[in-house]
C-alpha cells in the first residue's frame, strides 16, 4: 500500500520561491521514457511482448535514453480461463483512458504505450525502439526520488510548459514466474519483470506550475521480494496523457 503523506510547496513559474532540492547535473545524462506494457497471463500474444519490454529495459538499446518500465497486468482476460494474481480493475481503466485519447475502437493486448503519447503492438521491439527515439524530442522534468526506509520523499523541478498534471508512485518487481494450467497460456511457465504491483497518485500539479513537493510512505507486502523491488515516480498530463517526466530507484 502507498500512503501520501504530504504535499509540500509547489512553485508558480512567475514566482522565485525555493522548488526541490537541486540535483547534480550529468552531461550527456540519459533522458527518461517511460515504458507501459497492458498484458495479462491469461493472453498468449502476451509472453513475446513481456520478453520485448525486458529486452528494452535490460539492454537500454535507444542511446541518451532511459527507458522504464511499467508491466502492467489487466484484468478483463481473468474470466476467459485464469486469473491474473498480478492484475487489477485500476490497471484496465488506466488502458482505457489511453484507448480514449489514442481513439481506438477498444482496449486490446498486448498493447504499448510509449511516453503516452504512442501506443503500439507491444511484441513490435523495432517500433518501439523508433518511438522511444521519437519520445527524445520531447522536453523532461526533472525528478528526485529518495528512498528511506518505508518513506518517499520526492522532488520535481523545471516541469515543461503542461496543462493540469497528476504526480504517480508506482511500485514494481522484477523476477516474477508463475505456472499456468489453464487458458490459452495452459501448461506454460511465465516470466515477469517490471510488474506494478502499486499504482498511486501522490499528488495534483496545476497547469502553470514548475515545481512540485511531496511525500509519501509505502508498505511492501510479505510476499514481494523487497530486492527485486522499485519505486517508479513519474508525472502525466491528464488531458494528453502526455509524460513530463519519470525516475526508478531500487529500493535496496
Amino acid at each position: 500500500m502507498i500512503f501520501v503523506a504530504a504535499c509540500g510547496s509547489q512553485t508558480v513559474e512567475s514566482q522565485k520561491l525555493p522548488g526541490p532540492a537541486p540535483t547534480t547535473v550529468v552531461k550527456n545524462a540519459p533522458t527518461p521514457v517511460l515504458v507501459e506494457l497492458f498484458t495479462s497471463e491469461g493472453c498468449s500474444s502476451c509472453p513475446p511482448a513481456e520478453r520485448a519490454l525486458e529486452f528494452l529495459r535490460r539492454e537500454q538499446p535507444v542511446p541518451q535514453a532511459e527507458i522504464i518500465a511499467l508491466e502492467l497486468h489487466v484484468d478483463y482476460w481473468d474470466r476467459l480461463g485464469w486469473k491474473d494474481e498480478f492484475s487489477s480493475a485500476l490497471f484496465s481503466q488506466r488502458q482505457e483512458f489511453y484507448s480514449s485519447r489514442f481513439k481506438l475502437d477498444s482496449v486490446y493486448t498486448p498493447q504499448m504505450v510509449i511516453d503516452g503519447s504512442f501506443e503500439l503492438n507491444g511484441a513490435d521491439t523495432g517500433r518501439a525502439t523508433r518511438l522511444i527515439q521519437d519520445a527524445l524530442k520531447q522536453p523532461k522534468a526533472s525528478i528526485r526520488a529518495e528512498v528511506a526506509g518505508d518513506s518517499v520523499t520526492i522532488g520535481i523541478g523545471d516541469i515543461p510548459k503542461h496543462d493540469d498534471a497528476t504526480v504517480f508512485l508506482a511500485i514494481t518487481e522484477d523476477r516474477l514466474a508463475r505456472d499456468v494450467s489453464s487458458g490459452e497460456n495452459r501448461n506454460k511457465r511465465l516470466e515477469h519483470s517490471s510488474v506494478v504491483r502499486e499504482l498511486t497518485a501522490v499528488g495534483k500539479v496545476p497547469r502553470g506550475l514548475q515545481a512540485f513537493d511531496g511525500k509519501a510512505s509505502i508498505s511492501i507486502s510479505s510476499d514481494w521480494k523487497r530486492e527485486f523491488t522499485s519505486v517508479v515516480v513519474f508525472i502525466q498530463e491528464n488531458a494528453s496523457r502526455k509524460i513530463l517526466g519519470a525516475v526508478k530507484v531500487a529500493l535496496e
